[in-house]
């Protein structure tokens, strides 16, 4: 059920807002201490509302943390090995991580149930793939590409990343139907 927000008067000397449905969770009754019963759900409320919203940060953070140095490290790994004159790092990057999404999704939405699964989701999905994925580098490197006149290499970085993207997240799918 939604909640309701509304402004309520003074409760023991304070203007509050109190984020309820009449009969679910909010205290009622009608006694003299109504107004510390309200207070004290509410600031238990509140808290809980924080924690999760902490807790749902905290799982986002270790993944993106995670993705962004697994990014910064294999990308400079294939930059040494693989050259400069097409950005290499950007596209196994891009591919990859196309692939584990397609493979993590499948895995905790179709094949396995699995316990605490939007905790994985926050931390695998958007979190440690968002981080390691770069979008944005991506188009920064394709119109790097096209200012050089380097149009062949752009049109293989654009497209090839389209298709080869596409391809890693369908083969991703399939390998986790077939665990």
């Amino acid at each position: 059920m939604g909640r309701l927000s509304h402004r309520v008067g003074i409760v023991s000397g304070e203007e509050s807002n109190v984020l309820a449905v009449k009969g679910h969770g909010a205290p009622t009754g009608g006694g003299a201490g109504d107004g510390l019963a309200v207070r004290s759900w509410r600031k238990e409320t509140s808290l809980t509302v924080w924690m999760e919203a902490l807790q749902k940060m905290g799982w986002v953070g270790l993944g993106g943390f995670l993705g962004a140095n697994a990014r910064y490290w294999l990308g400079g790994w294939i930059q040494a090995h693989w050259g400069t004159e097409f950005p290499w790092g950007t596209f196994v990057i891009n591919m990859t991580g196309s692939f584990v999404l397609g493979l993590f999704m499948t895995l905790v939405t179709e094949r396995f149930i699995v316990p605490h699964v939007l905790a994985l989701r926050l931390a695998v999905a958007i979190g440690f793939v968002g981080a390691y994925t770069t979008f944005s580098t991506f188009e920064y490197e394709t119109l790097a590409l096209v200012t050089t006149s380097a149009w062949v290499r752009a049109f293989g970085n654009a497209f090839g990343s389209l298709v080869a993207g596409f391809l890693s997240v369908w083969l991703g799918v399939l390998l986790a139907r077939i665990l």
